[in-house]
C-alpha cells in the first residue's frame, strides 16, 4: 500500500470551556437566515475577555482552517413576535447597556468590541457516528456585574444543569416492515 500520511491533517488540541460564568467580548455579529423564522436573525460570536480562560477561542482558532467562536443567536422581534423573543432581545440589550459605557442598542452590528456576561452550560450532543459527547453552550447573556458577583451569590448567576439528550426509542436490528427475503417457509427446509 502507498503511504498516504502526507494527506492526514494533524489533530489539533482544543481547550473546552467549562460550564460557568464569564466576561465575554463580542467579536462579530453575523446576519443569518433561519428556517421557519420571519424575522431577521443574528449570531453573536464572542471570546472570553477575562480570567483563566481569556482568549480560549482565539487560541483554539490558531492553526485551524475555520474560525469557531462561542456563539449565541437571536432574531429581531417583529410585529406579532412571541413574548419569549421580546424577553430574549430585551435581556441582551439590557445586558449590553449595563456592561458598557456607550452602546447603540438598536444596531447589533455596532456591538462588536462590547462586553457582556455569559453563563455557559453543558449539553449532550450526538455525532454523525452516534457517539454522545458534551459541549458548551451559552445558556444566557447577563451583565458583567452579575458575573463578577459570582455563582449563587445575591444578584449573581446560576449555572444550569447538564442538558441531556432525550432518550430515543431503541432501533430494531432488523426492520419488521420489510419482508425478510432470507426467511424460509417451514416446507422449504430440506431436513
Amino acid at each position: 500500500m502507498q503511504d498516504f500520511t502526507k494527506y492526514a491533517k494533524q489533530t489539533l488540541d482544543f481547550d473546552v470551556l467549562p460550564a460557568g460564568g464569564y466576561i465575554a467580548k463580542i467579536i462579530e455579529v453575523d446576519d443569518r437566515t433561519w428556517i421557519g423564522h420571519a424575522e431577521p436573525a443574528h449570531m453573536i460570536f464572542m471570546d472570553i475577555a477575562e480570567g483563566e480562560h481569556r482568549g480560549i477561542y482565539k487560541k483554539n482558532n490558531a492553526g485551524s482552517d475555520k474560525d469557531r467562536w462561542l456563539g449565541y443567536w437571536f432574531a429581531e422581534p417583529g410585529k406579532g413576535s412571541p413574548e419569549w423573543l421580546l424577553s430574549k432581545v430585551g435581556g441582551i440589550q439590557t445586558s449590553l447597556a449595563e456592561s458598557n459605557d456607550s452602546v447603540s442598542l438598536t444596531d447589533p452590528h455596532s456591538w462588536k468590541g462590547k462586553y457582556v456576561g455569559v453563563v455557559v452550560g453543558d449539553e449532550e450532543a450526538e455525532s454523525n457516528s452516534g457517539t454522545v459527547y458534551t459541549r458548551p453552550y451559552v445558556s444566557y447573556i447577563c451583565s458583567t456585574e452579575r458575573i463578577r458577583k459570582g455563582e449563587g451569590q445575591p444578584g449573581g448567576y446560576k449555572i444550569p444543569k447538564l442538558k441531556t439528550l432525550a432518550p430515543s426509542a431503541p432501533r430494531p436490528l432488523i426492520s419488521t416492515d420489510v419482508p425478510d427475503s432470507f426467511s424460509a417457509a417451514e416446507d422449504d427446509i430440506p431436513f
